[in-house]
């Protein structure tokens, strides 16, 4: 028995449902922190604040961003190296797939500004 691949659109609402919570955490807490408009957070203040959350939060919000992208560019790229005499040539071909590209620049758009949240708070002076 062969196994097929799935298709990209497979790939793209996996990728998409593994970007909802960050994306919900993130907009919330933008929302909240930077605007000053508390209704999406205060109405997850909960869920946010429980001990359950605060164990499950890096590998929820970064694990499953690191995922929706690895399979979203798995998705879309095609890579082949081959040996030129005594050198390698490469080539990477993207496929225009419209909901992978999203997937992909919506994680790592949510990628860098929780990146960059980790720095700011953990590494700035005090």
């Amino acid at each position: 028995m062969q196994l097929s691949r799935p298709s990209t659109n497979a790939f793209a609402a996996v990728g998409m449902a593994l970007l909802f919570t960050p994306a919900l955490f993130v907009t919330a807490s933008m929302l909240k922190y930077q605007l000053g408009v508390g209704f999406l957070y205060d109405a997850l203040a909960g869920i946010f604040s429980s001990r359950a959350f605060d164990r499950a939060s890096p590998a929820l919000l970064l694990g499953g961003l690191v995922m929706a992208l690895a399979l979203n560019v798995y998705a879309v790229a095609d890579l082949s190296v081959r040996r030129e005499q005594d050198a390698y040539a490469g080539r990477v071909r993207v496929a225009r797939r419209v909901a992978n590209l999203i997937v992909i620049a919506g994680s790592a758009l949510l990628l860098t500004v929780l990146l960059g949240y980790l720095v700011v708070e953990n590494f700035s002076p005090r």
